[in-house]
């Protein structure tokens, strides 16, 4: 069993500092990646609050759903903090929280009373209709903005990634690259779009250029793959902009295969600003993301509509833009 001694010695901090992080505890003066940082170990050891695990009320009860389509993805931290997110609301609330991937027994819970689903990343619509139909309790996280009936939380990736764009341009970058990961669910996943709010500001630049675009995937590997593929075209980008941290990483591997020095030679932006991206060399310019964030709204959203609001309700989480040494 996984104790906070475990998560404090892992991280470099004291058990005290753990415990208050863990517990919400909004006197704590600490950095925000020092939280992070713990919030994401904890995810990884599995660890799971002591009253969480012997402190439930059996009529409160929230089933996640996480798609198999997500695979090695939900060992990613954004996943991570998601889960922690959710957790430790849940926690607080003495909910009881569950995960599945199966979707029958989804709909299944939500014919329960006083029991909620949290549905996380894109869903086939047959899967979507037929939890809109359940007439249970239900909130979607990250997925397509397409229901009057689902309450619903997503960053503003579209729009992060436009003002991206435009602070890349006023700092003097003119051929942007994209690198991002592919999608069965077309429009849906948030890589998707990301590649949409790119590829729309270029053209209404009058810029674009597929030879600036390679969608692969989101692994290391395929950062590499997409980065290698750009800058060895006949007119290589002056920034790449990674869907994922990861890929962000990969193309960190390719500019040092092609001898070429960051930033100086090429930056790099990623997309979630993971724990690990201000100590890579250089350290990473990213978008910073609040999965927890999103978590806690899901659940807080839930419990309202246990209390009886019927009217259906969004949440738009504004990410941040971190600039750091790999961008000039």
């Amino acid at each position: 069993m996984v104790k906070l001694k475990d998560i404090a010695a892992a991280v470099g901090v004291s058990n005290a500092t753990v415990s208050r992080v863990m517990s919400n505890d909004p006197s704590l003066s600490v950095s925000a990646d020092t939280r992070r940082a713990i919030i994401a170990k904890a995810s990884e050891l599995k660890y799971t609050p002591r009253r969480a695990r012997t402190e439930v009320q059996a009529d409160r009860s929230i089933m996640v759903h996480v798609g198999r389509w997500l695979g090695g993805e939900l060992e990613d931290p954004y996943y991570a903090g998601l889960r922690l997110g959710i957790e430790r609301c849940c926690f607080s609330q003495n909910i009881q929280v569950s995960i599945t991937s199966d979707e029958s027994a989804i709909l299944d819970f939500l014919k329960k009373k006083a029991s909620g689903a949290i549905v996380i990343g894109p869903v086939q619509g047959e899967f979507q209709r037929k939890i809109e139909t359940a007439k249970g309790r239900a909130v979607m996280i990250d997925a397509p903005r397409n229901s009057h009936t689902l309450d619903n939380v997503f960053h503003d990736l579209y729009g992060a990634t436009a003002r991206l764009l435009d602070d890349l341009w006023e700092k003097g970058y003119r051929r942007p690259g994209f690198i991002g990961g592919e999608s069965k669910y077309k429009a849906s996943l948030p890589n998707e779009t990301r590649h949409v709010a790119y590829s729309e500001w270029m053209e209404r630049k009058g810029i674009f250029d597929p030879a600036l675009v390679c969608v692969k995937g989101s692994t290391i590997d395929l950062g590499f793959e997409s980065a290698m593929k750009l800058l060895e075209s006949a007119m290589p980008p002056d920034v790449i902009i990674a869907c994922t941290d990861s890929m962000a990483i990969g193309a960190y591997r390719a500019a040092q295969s092609k001898g070429l020095e960051i930033p100086k030679d090429i930056s790099v932006v990623g997309f979630n600003d993971n724990p690990a991206s201000e100590f890579l060399n250089p350290p990473l310019s990213s978008i910073r993301l609040a999965p927890e964030v999103a978590g806690t709204s899901a659940v807080e959203m839930l419990v309202e509509q246990l209390g009886g609001r019927d009217v259906c309700k969004s949440v738009v989480l504004q990410p941040k833009i971190v600039w750091r040494a790999s961008t000039r």
